[in-house]
This record gives C-alpha cells, structure tokens and sequence, in this order.
C-alpha cells in the first residue's frame, strides 16, 4: 500500500486530511522529499502553509502546481 492510497482510504472512512507534510506531499507529486523542498526553497513550488515551525501543503495547492506545469495542447 503506498502512501497515497493510505490517504484515499483516510478520505473513504469520512476522515478528512487538511494538510500534508513534506513526506506525503511528495509522494503524491512522485518525487522525493529533498526535490519537493529544492523546489520551494528555491520559490519554485507549490505554496505552503506554515504552522509554527512545521511547512505543509493542501491537497488544492498540489492540484494548482500540476496543473501549471503541465504541457502540451489544451483540452
């Protein structure tokens, strides 16, 4: 089971996840954790949500960063 179907399951049981760290954002990107944060200390990532000292991301921000990224003819 990847990390991402944990998350699917998380959302099929009715619980809701806000919020992902650096490890499951990663994931759901299909990159590490070290090229996820290249990106956002270099300005070119998805945007981030501080708490505290703590960095996450919305499900709705990775959704925005594909889909600038992406190439080719539009639909």
């Amino acid at each position: 089971m990847t990390k991402h179907t944990s998350h699917m399951q998380d959302r099929e049981r009715g619980e809701v996840t806000l919020l992902l760290d650096y490890n499951r954002a990663a994931s759901a990107l299909c990159m590490t954790r070290n090229a996820l944060r290249d990106l956002v200390y270099k300005g070119r990532g998805p945007v981030v949500v501080k708490i505290g000292t703590r960095t996450f991301f919305t499900v709705k921000d990775l959704e925005d960063f594909v889909a600038a990224h992406r190439e080719g003819p539009a639909l």
